[in-house]
């Protein structure tokens, strides 16, 4: 996903649950985190996002959003957290930040 630095847009990703697992009432939390970075997301890296439905989780990205990424290319992180032990991290994505 390209967008041009100052712009602000929903950032999408799509998650296929474990079997038989409900995600619905679960909040999806999303990171943009730069290439660069090779640790992974950190603990304030991660924002609320939203269900768009029962699988498709939205962001909102850029000075209007709840994150706003400097030039450059990164990685979009999906997380969630089932019932149980298990909490779900995924790269989901790629955003690149141009300036036109």
């Amino acid at each position: 996903m390209d967008m041009i630095v100052g712009s602000t847009i929903d950032v999408r990703c799509t998650v296929t649950p474990p079997d038989g697992v409900d995600i619905s009432s679960i909040t999806p939390r999303m990171a943009v985190i730069p290439t660069w970075y090779r640790a992974g997301p950190q603990p304030a890296d991660w924002h609320d996002a939203a269900w768009t439905d029962g699988t498709t989780a939205l962001l909102l990205v850029g000075p209007n959003g709840a994150v706003d990424p400097a030039l450059g290319d990164h990685h979009v992180y999906i997380q969630i957290d089932p019932p149980g032990a298990q909490v779900i991290v995924e790269m989901a994505g790629h955003l690149s930040v141009t300036v036109e």
